[in-house]
């Protein structure tokens, strides 16, 4: 579980590029550019999370292809689905 938090804290990716300054992003949390995210879409190990707000993700027709939707207060639950090697990757807008 250790290892799956600590690649979950590493490849976390907040969508700052999209709406959010990059002033306000937490230092803490590794982020991604957009072409870094493209050239990994390809990957067999990328799980892509999208967390925003159940209705946000229902009624969006911004998603990137093959994200799952899940609630980042819920990764306890969810986590556990996806190998420990999978490179985990959250976003939201």
């Amino acid at each position: 579980m250790e290892n799956v938090l600590n690649r979950l804290h590493l490849f976390t990716l907040l969508l700052t590029l999209a709406l959010t300054p990059p002033a306000l992003a937490t230092e803490r949390v590794a982020t991604l550019d957009k072409e870094s995210l493209k050239n990994m879409l390809a990957s067999a190990e990328l799980i892509l999370i999208d967390t925003r707000a159940p209705a946000d993700w229902e009624t969006s027709s911004a998603k990137i292809r093959g994200a799952v939707r899940g609630a980042a207060a819920d990764f306890n639950h969810w986590g556990k689905r996806y190998p420990k090697e999978a490179t985990i990757v959250l976003y939201c807008s």
